[in-house]
């Protein structure tokens, strides 16, 4: 997927990824998907699916490149990275006026909705409510942000209004937001880059020696390269 979305390495490493997936567990997944209908018949395609660890990588990337919503998944996640960093200044400086939770409600349903058929009449609304093209939902994405940080109230309540307004859409990001609140810690599912390599950690263990000074250095346990990689 992130070859195929041209997507850098850094984005959502596969730990990251699984330890999410594993937290919240295939029972709170499908259970996110019923209010939009996703799991109708998945009982029975379950049943006619081979083992995914069977299907060679080549159909793997043929299934992916397939995926008519493909060419949104680079944009919209360049954008939500833009507006994340936006909004949370914002709410760290104290400037941000609207409460916390709508605010994740919304760019939840600006994030998600783009990638399914279910979200198509939702989006059409927003986007005239944002002044924008619900074709280019990475755009609607920054002119929500956008709207947050000139204190816009009136577009935004409008946002909230329309997601309320579609039931199924609201109830989707209420059990969505719960599964982020269920998970320990806070979820990093952007890594550092460039990834951990030996020359990487060996330069960390010399950072970490020289930063007391003698007598410090004395009563700190050695740091070996391996103890670093392993956090």
């Amino acid at each position: 997927m992130k070859e195929e979305g041209r997507l850098p390495v850094w984005i959502l490493p596969e730990q990251s990824f699984d330890k999410v997936a594993d937290e919240l567990g295939d029972w709170h997944i499908l259970e996110m998907s019923q209010p939009l209908s996703f799991a109708g018949g998945v009982e029975d395609l379950f049943e006619k699916a081979p083992n995914p660890e069977a299907v060679s990588g080549e159909a793997w990337q043929m299934a992916v490149m397939q995926w008519p919503s493909l060419l949104r998944v680079r944009p919209m996640v360049e954008a939500c990275l833009e507006a994340a960093t936006m909004i949370m200044k914002q709410f760290y400086s104290g400037q941000l006026k609207v409460e916390p939770m709508t605010v994740c409600r919304s760019m939840a349903v600006l994030g998600f909705a783009p990638f399914v058929p279910q979200g198509e009449p939702l989006m059409a609304e927003l986007a005239s409510i944002l002044k924008g093209d619900a074709n280019c939902p990475a755009e609607l994405v920054r002119r929500y942000a956008l709207a947050l940080i000139c204190g816009d109230e009136l577009t935004l309540g409008e946002v909230d209004n329309c997601i309320a307004r579609h039931s199924q859409w609201a109830e989707w990001a209420a059990l969505f937001i719960e599964g982020g609140q269920s998970l320990s810690g806070t979820p990093k599912l952007v890594a550092v880059t460039p990834p951990v390599s030996t020359e990487l950690v060996y330069v960390l263990v010399e950072m970490i020696e020289e930063a007391g000074d003698d007598e410090s250095r004395r009563d700190y346990p050695q740091y070996q390269a391996s103890d670093i990689s392993a956090q």
